[in-house]
C-alpha cells in the first residue's frame, strides 16, 4: 500500500513538472491579432530572424503595416532607445542589458544585431544611420555615459565596443551629420559644453553655461533642470555665448524640432505651450509636454504630438508626471504650420490607452516611433494611412 502511494505520489510530481514546464516555454495561445505585436518577447537570444505568419498580414508590403489599424506593437521589451534606420527598418536597445535588436517593416522580421550586455541600461540614442549608440548607464550616485560603435560580423552576429565619456558627462546627443556627439559636464562654476567626435576622439569646448543642474535640447540650447517648484530658462549655445530664449517660468521643460524649440511651463495651476522660430514667439495648439512631439522633417512644417485635452488638478507639472505619479490617455494630433492642429487618432477610441513619450518620425515622415511611458513598450503608428 505504501508503496502504491509511493508511486502515485511520483507519478503526480512528473506530470505537474512537465504542466510547468511547458506553461515556461510555450505559455498560453495567443489571439491571431497579437501575433504580429509579438517580434520574440521575453529577451531570448534569436540566432536567426524570427518570421511574422503569412496568415495574420496580407501578402503586399503596404496591407503589412496597415491591416487592423495605424497602430501596431514591435515590442513587449522595456525599450531604452530606438531610432529609424532608412524610412522602414527600426533599430531599438533593451533597457537593462543594452542588447539591440532590429525588425525589418516589410520582411516582417526580427533579429538581435548586438549580444554585447551592459547592464543597468537606463536610456539609450543612436546615430542617424544607427551604428553609433550611446547608453547612460546606472552607476550608484552618478550614471555614466558609454560611446558604443556596433558592428556586425559575417555569420550574422553583432557586437557593441565603445569608450565612457568623462566621469560626470550626461544628456549627451548627437548633432550634425557628421555623428558628432554634445554633452554637459558639469563643474565648479555650472556646466561646460563639449562637442566630442568619435571617429577622430577630438573634443571640442563651445560653451558655458552658469548653471549645474541642465538638460540639453540638442544641437543648440541646454534648459535648467524643469521642476514646478522653482523657475527654470532655456539657452541658446549656438554661438558660444549663452543667451536667453525665454523670460522663463516655473517647470519649464523644452524639445527641438527642425526649425525651433517647443517651450512648456507651469504658472498658477496652468500648463502653457509656445513654439519658438528665430524671433518669433507663438502660442502652442494646445499644452502637451514637449517630449510628447517630433517632427514629421516635411517641407513645410509638420509635427505631430500626443496629449491630453485635460491636466488634472492638484498636480505639480511636469515634476509629478516624470515621477509616474501622474499618467496620461495621450491622442495624437496633427500641428502644421499654415493650417493650425486637427485630431489625428485616437487610441482611446479602440480601447488603446498610452501615455506617449520619446517620438521619432522617420525620414519621409510615414512612421512614428513611439514608447509607452506606463512600460517602456515600442509602438508604430502608421501616419501615412491617417494624412
Amino acid at each position: 500500500m505504501k508503496k502504491i502511494l509511493l508511486y502515485s505520489g511520483i507519478t503526480i510530481i512528473i506530470i505537474l513538472i512537465i504542466v510547468f514546464l511547458y506553461i515556461l516555454f510555450f505559455g498560453t495561445p495567443k489571439d491571431a491579432s497579437e501575433v504580429f505585436t509579438n517580434f520574440g518577447i521575453g529577451g531570448g537570444v534569436a540566432d536567426t530572424p524570427v518570421s511574422i505568419p503569412d496568415s495574420v498580414i496580407d501578402e503586399t508590403p503596404s496591407a503589412l503595416l496597415t491591416k487592423g489599424g495605424p497602430l501596431f506593437r514591435l515590442s513587449n521589451r522595456s525599450v531604452a532607445g530606438m531610432t529609424f534606420v532608412g524610412t522602414t527598418t527600426v533599430r531599438y536597445t533593451e533597457k537593462g542589458t543594452g542588447h539591440v535588436y532590429e525588425i525589418d517593416l516589410l520582411e516582417r522580421t526580427e533579429e538581435q544585431v548586438s549580444f554585447t550586455t551592459f547592464e543597468r541600461v537606463m536610456s539609450a540614442e543612436f546615430s542617424s544611420e544607427g551604428t553609433v549608440v550611446l547608453y547612460e548607464i546606472e552607476d550608484g550616485n552618478q550614471n555614466e555615459t558609454l560611446v558604443g560603435f556596433l558592428t556586425k560580423d559575417d555569420a550574422g552576429g553583432g557586437s557593441i565596443d565603445g569608450s565612457l565619456l568623462p566621469i560626470g558627462a550626461h544628456s549627451a546627443g548627437f548633432v550634425g551629420n557628421e555623428g558628432s556627439i554634445q554633452y554637459i559636464l558639469p563643474t565648479p562654476a555650472g556646466s561646460s559644453i563639449y562637442t566630442y567626435n568619435p571617429t577622430t576622439v577630438e573634443e571640442t569646448f563651445v560653451a558655458q553655461v552658469p548653471h549645474q543642474a541642465l538638460r540639453s535640447a540638442w544641437p543648440s540650447h541646454v534648459y535648467t533642470k524643469p521642476t514646478a517648484e522653482l523657475p527654470g530658462y532655456v539657452y541658446n549655445i549656438d554661438l558660444g555665448t549663452p543667451t536667453y530664449v525665454t523670460e522663463g517660468g516655473f517647470g519649464l521643460t523644452t524639445d527641438t524640432y527642425d526649425k525651433g524649440i517647443i517651450v512648456t511651463t507651469f504658472t498658477d495651476g496652468f500648463v502653457e505651450s509656445i513654439k519658438i522660430e528665430g524671433d518669433t514667439v507663438r502660442n502652442f495648439a494646445f499644452p502637451t509636454f514637449p517630449e510628447k512631439c517630433a517632427d514629421t522633417h516635411q517641407a513645410t512644417t509638420t509635427i505631430v504630438c500626443a496629449g491630453s485635452q485635460e491636466f488634472p488638478d492638484g498636480m505639480t507639472y511636469p515634476d509629478d508626471w516624470y515621477k509616474g505619479i501622474i499618467s496620461f490617455e495621450d491622442t495624437f494630433w496633427i500641428i502644421r504650420e499654415n493650417s493650425g492642429a486637427r485630431p489625428l487618432y485616437n487610441p482611446a477610441e479602440e480601447s488603446k490607452f498610452f501615455d506617449v513619450s520619446r517620438l521619432t518620425a522617420n525620414t519621409d515622415g510615414s512612421f512614428l516611433l513611439f514608447t509607452d511611458k506606463n512600460d517602456d513598450s515600442l509602438w508604430l503608428l502608421d501616419l501615412s494611412s491617417l494624412y
